[in-house]
């Protein structure tokens, strides 16, 4: 396996430096890993070819008063995309082993966007200190498909949901105190097998996180909910298993609490 692997970027500085334009393209090469040409399910190799892409992305990030951004567009063009395929090693196994082959055109696309936002006015003062509240986003919206393959063309690639979204409130008060509601969203369903045959509900989980500094101590404790509506969902999937078992259970309503210290010289 041996690629030419060239790539070019144009960078543009918005005026005051608040920001940049950016675009590229880049050629991508990847070889197949040793597992993925070594059969479980019969002996020999697996014939595969490397995985090739041109990549093409625009976009935009910066800061501007208390509003952050990095916003982009991107547009992976692949040929011979390795998948993955989960199969029975014999009839009857209650479990699935992988094996791999070339898709051979797929196409990935869709767009990345991060986003913060800090108040500029403050609640509490102490010493000249000010406490801060903000928001952060990020979200991706994607489109994975088959663009041509002998079994799937114009079929969804599984496993991916289409549009997923993460954000918080982020509130810090100068005792070294911090507070950060979450929530975490992904609308819709998406396909789990490459036949688009068996799609999965989206999930919505929302979660908070205590964080509390002690100077004094160089130490910190926090404290961390997670699901806190103790929703039923599967967070990740086995794609295109043959014995159906395609979904992983979330962990329900929980809580983590850690300290940490370290001590001086």
């Amino acid at each position: 396996y041996d690629a030419l692997q060239p790539k070019v970027g144009l960078l543009y500085e918005l005026p005051s430096q608040s920001g940049q334009l950016f675009a590229n393209a880049s050629h991508m090469y990847e070889p197949p890993l040793l597992l993925e040409v070594n059969s479980l399910t019969g002996p020999g190799f697996i014939d595969l070819e490397a995985q090739d892409a041109w990549q093409f992305e625009v976009g935009t990030r910066g800061r501007h008063g208390g509003l952050q951004w990095d916003v982009s567009a991107f547009d992976v063009e692949l040929d011979n995309e390795i998948i993955n395929i989960n199969v029975q090693p014999f009839p009857g196994a209650p479990f699935t082993v992988p094996t791999y082959r070339n898709a051979t055109e797929t196409r990935h696309y869709g767009l990345e966007a991060g986003l913060g936002y800090e108040l500029p006015g403050a609640l509490f003062l102490n010493e000249g200190l000010r406490d801060r509240l903000g928001a952060r986003i990020a979200y991706t919206w994607g489109r994975f498909e088959y663009v041509d393959d002998p079994n799937y063309s114009g079929n969804d690639l599984p496993g991916i949901p289409e549009h997923y979204l993460q954000a918080e409130i982020v509130y810090s008060h100068p005792s070294g105190f911090s507070l950060k509601p979450n929530v975490e969203w992904a609308p819709g369903s998406y396909f789990v097998d490459s036949a688009n045959e068996i799609a999965k509900d989206g999930w919505t989980t929302l979660g908070a996180r205590l964080d509390w500094v002690l100077d004094g101590w160089n130490a910190s404790v926090f404290a961390e909910a997670r699901n806190l509506t103790d929703e039923h969902y599967s967070p990740a999937v086995a794609v295109d298993d043959s014995s159906g078992r395609f979904f992983y259970p979330a962990d329900g309503r929980s809580i983590y609490v850690g300290f940490r210290w370290q001590p001086t010289n």
